[in-house]
C-alpha cells in the first residue's frame, strides 16, 4: 500500500512538473481555440463530485452565463481550473463548503473557487505561487506546484489572479479574469 501511495504520488508531481513545463511563456504549447469555460466546469464538476462526496463537503455551482468563451489552449485551462478545485477540496475540512463560480464581467470571464477551509494568511498570498513553497503547518499532501502551474497558466492567457478572504471572514476565494474571446 506505501509502494501504491508512493508511485500516486510521484507520478501526480511528474504530470505536475509536465504540465508546468508546457505552460510556461514562449512554449507555445498546443493550439489556442475558442474555449467555452462553462463546459469545461461542467466536466470537472462531474470529475470532483466523487471527492466532494466522500469528505462531506457541499459542493456547488454558481453560473451567471451559460457560456463563456475565452481564446486559450483547452488543455492548460482545464488544468487551471482543476488546481483551483482540487486544492479547494484538499483544504476544506469534512462538512464544509466549496463554491465555483463562473460569470462575465464586461469584457472578462471570471472563474472562482470559494472555500470554508482554513484560508492563506495575506503574508503568504503571494508567496504560494512560488514552485514548491507550502505554508508552514499544511498537513495536506502536495508538493507545492498546483498554483505555480495555476499563474504559468494564467500569465500565458494575459490573465490575473487574485487570492481573496470571502464575504465570509473565513476560507479563501480564488478569483481569476480572463479576457473574453
Amino acid at each position: 500500500a506505501g509502494l501504491s501511495a508512493s508511485v500516486d504520488h510521484l507520478t501526480r508531481l511528474t504530470n505536475q512538473l509536465l504540465v508546468l513545463a508546457r505552460a510556461e511563456p514562449g512554449t507555445n504549447y498546443g493550439a489556442r481555440l475558442d474555449t467555452n469555460l462553462v463546459a469545461i466546469i461542467h466536466i470537472l464538476m462531474q470529475d470532483f463530485a466523487t471527492v466532494a462526496l466522500d469528505r462531506g463537503i457541499d459542493f456547488g455551482l454558481e453560473l451567471q452565463c451559460p457560456e463563456l468563451k475565452v481564446h486559450g489552449n483547452p488543455t492548460l485551462l482545464r488544468e487551471l481550473m482543476a488546481n483551483l478545485i482540487d486544492n479547494a477540496l484538499r483544504y476544506t475540512p469534512r462538512n464544509g463548503v466549496v463554491t465555483v463560480k463562473v460569470a462575465k464581467s464586461n469584457n472578462v470571464a471570471e472563474f472562482s473557487v470559494q472555500d470554508s477551509g482554513p484560508g492563506i494568511a495575506e503574508t503568504d498570498r503571494d508567496k504560494v505561487f512560488e514552485r514548491f513553497y507550502r505554508v508552514a503547518g499544511t498537513h495536506t499532501d502536495g508538493s507545492g506546484l498546483g498554483l505555480a502551474i495555476v499563474k504559468e497558466i494564467i500569465a500565458t492567457h494575459d490573465g490575473a489572479i487574485s487570492l481573496i478572504t470571502p464575504d465570509s471572514g473565513r476560507g479563501l476565494e480564488a478569483v481569476v479574469r480572463l479576457p473574453l474571446a
